[in-house]
């Protein structure tokens, strides 16, 4: 049609007749519609036919066309568009937050659970491993194509096994392996500000098909002994947003249903996975019975890393990471749930987390209660000195759950007054004051009509 349409705009020129190419011009544009929709609706009707909403997501993302890439970033004041500059940037900002090893002592733990036993790599699951990879995922830092690793499954498989064994066995990990390219995802907020990107590691394939192997002899111990705690349900099998929701929402619920006060504080980590100190993570590590050359180990995994920026193609220069798990790797999530498991005992309140979301809430009965909660939340501070984390308290907020008008009490956080809110999202659900939907509801028909 394109194509008979250029003979009639031709024909059009030379004869001076242009209805005809008129008429025809817009049957095409009809036509090009038509098929443009009938390929986006089948394709996310075939996506959502397989229970895949990746299709549908996509086909948004490109029509608002405003996350794409990195914005000019704004540094003393002036704005800086060429690609060099802002990967140097952002590599400025992600070391900013990055914390040196405290000179204070670590503290003394007990062992809670024994040894953990030595990993045996065997090569039919590193070929089973290398036969599953996702030939459109991107290469890493040492670029390798996954489309090779998967087709010559049964002739690398061998030869990485032997590599894996000796790499778990001696401790040691290949410096390919610690260097990392770091991408940018936009967070929320000013784009023009570098600290509203979070950076995303993109690391060796290889490497993480053995973070892979670690992550599960790791989970099988954990498991094992009940070493993670059931309240946070973040990175876990069997574990998701819908049950965290449902055992918060039934807690909240009963307490409102018997007529009783409750008080939330929704707690926000600063950088939560930037800042995890090495030594004190080791420490709870060997703790939890990860001892021998497997802590040899996740020692080098964690502290022999390097990373640098990537952003439209400009690389920055390499620098060494001094703290927190890298996000992006396999292995990242289960180590951050090992670092904050503990963070439940520090409290008699109720706890949930998720990942780096906290929340504690307390049935308000007498004023007593109220300073049991406000000791709860000093507890927390005294907890994130002791293991290096902390609290943004501009970020954290307090919320009262009642059928009448509630006590008030003002709760502080690190010598900040929380802010008092009717309602505030908590992993994507906007919860009220009297637990109604009405405003959630609201929320997402506006944002979908957006």
């Amino acid at each position: 049609m394109l194509k008979r349409k250029k003979r009639l705009f031709h024909r059009a020129r030379s004869s001076n007749n242009w209805p005809p190419y008129r008429r025809f011009q817009k049957h095409c544009k009809r036509e090009l519609r038509r098929a443009e929709w009938k390929y986006i609706n089948g394709t996310i009707q075939e996506g959502l036919d397989r229970n895949d909403t990746k299709p549908f997501w996509r086909f948004i993302k490109a029509r608002k066309q405003d996350n794409a890439g990195v914005a000019p970033l704004k540094t003393k004041g002036q704005l800086h568009s060429d690609s060099q500059s802002k990967a140097d940037i952002l590599l400025n900002q992600f070391k900013s937050v990055f914390t040196k090893a405290s000179s204070q002592p670590l503290p003394h733990l007990q062992s809670t659970a024994p040894d953990i036993p030595p990993i045996t790599i065997t090569v039919p699951g590193v070929t089973k491993l290398l036969r599953q990879l996702k030939v459109n995922k991107a290469s890493g830092s040492d670029g390798i194509p996954n489309t090779v690793l998967k087709t010559l499954a049964d002739s690398v498989g061998p030869a990485l096994a032997l590599i894996f064994q000796t790499s778990v066995d001696s401790g040691r990990l290949p410096k390919d392996w610690l260097s990392a390219n770091v991408s940018c995802a936009f967070k929320k907020g000013d784009r023009h500000e570098p600290a509203n990107y979070r950076p995303i590691s993109l690391t060796s394939v290889l490497c993480k098909l053995l973070e892979h192997i670690i992550f599960r002899h790791i989970m099988s111990h954990f498991q094992a002994h009940k070493i993670l705690t059931n309240l946070n349900h973040g990175f876990r099998s069997g574990y998701s947003t819908e049950t965290q929701l449902l055992t918060t929402t039934s807690d909240l619920l009963q307490s409102f249903d018997q007529g009783k006060q409750i008080d939330m504080a929704i707690l926000d980590f600063s950088k939560a996975f930037d800042i995890v100190p090495h030594d004190r993570l080791l420490l709870k590590l060997a703790n939890y019975g990860i001892t021998g050359p497997l802590h040899t180990w996740l020692h080098c995994f964690l502290a022999e890393r390097s990373m640098q920026v990537v952003v439209e193609g400009s690389t920055s220069q390499p620098t060494i990471v001094d703290s927190g798990v890298p996000q992006g790797t396999v292995l990242g999530p289960l180590l951050f749930l090992s670092h904050i498991n503990d963070l439940p005992q520090a409290v008699r309140s109720q706890v949930r987390l998720f990942a780096d979301d906290c929340l504690v809430y307390r049935e308000i009965d007498t004023f007593n209660d109220h300073h049991t909660l406000q000791e709860d939340l000093k507890r927390l501070e005294s907890w994130t000195e002791k293991w290096g984390m902390r609290f943004n308290a501009t970020k954290c907020y307090v919320r009262s759950i009642s059928h009448k008008p509630p006590s008030t009490f003002m709760y502080s956080l690190n010598n900040t007054i929380l802010k008092t809110v009717p309602s505030n999202p908590y992993l994507g659900i906007l919860f009220s004051d009297n637990l109604k939907w009405r405003n959630h509801i609201s929320s997402i028909t506006k944002k979908a009509n957006r």
